[in-house]
């Protein structure tokens, strides 16, 4: 069974990453831009979403979002 990563959460209404955050999160898991996209399509997400997500400072998602999200990379949050 993989490790579970520690993902850098900021506190707020909506849980926000910083880019670089997903950016690591995402290689850590073993993941391309395409699978990762694919994994969280009910959201919407698709590969220029990863990639402009990955680019930003800081984006915020709603927390069921950040949750399949932290699931899907394998991760917890700090």
């Amino acid at each position: 069974m993989a490790e579970i990563q520690k993902a850098k959460i900021f506190a707020s209404i909506e849980k926000c990453m910083k880019g670089e955050e997903l950016k690591r999160l995402r290689k850590n898991a073993g993941l391309h831009k395409d699978e990762l996209a694919e994994k969280m399509a009910e959201f919407g997400w698709y590969r220029e979403k990863v990639y402009r997500l990955e680019k930003s400072e800081h984006f915020c998602l709603h927390p069921e979002e950040m949750q399949k999200l932290l699931e899907v990379l394998r991760a917890g949050s700090v």
